[in-house]
């Protein structure tokens, strides 16, 4: 970016610094969690939801007793 324009490359990284300076002077008050237990969450959900379309072959069949 400063190869091509260096006046807007260096305005910017003065506004990202802004911009984080202003987020860390007002706190972050939100917990968002963990990013990475939030896409295995959707990953099993998604994997679970598939199952409803798929057809039950003989072999995966289990009996109950209840």
């Amino acid at each position: 970016m400063f190869m091509s324009n260096w006046i807007f490359a260096v305005l910017t990284i003065i506004i990202g610094a802004v911009v984080y300076k202003y987020i860390e002077y007002r706190g972050a008050e939100k917990e968002w969690g963990d990013g990475l237990r939030g896409l295995g969450l959707s990953a099993a959900r998604y994997a679970l939801l598939n199952l409803e379309h798929r057809t039950l072959h003989t072999k995966n069949w289990r009996y109950s007793f209840y």
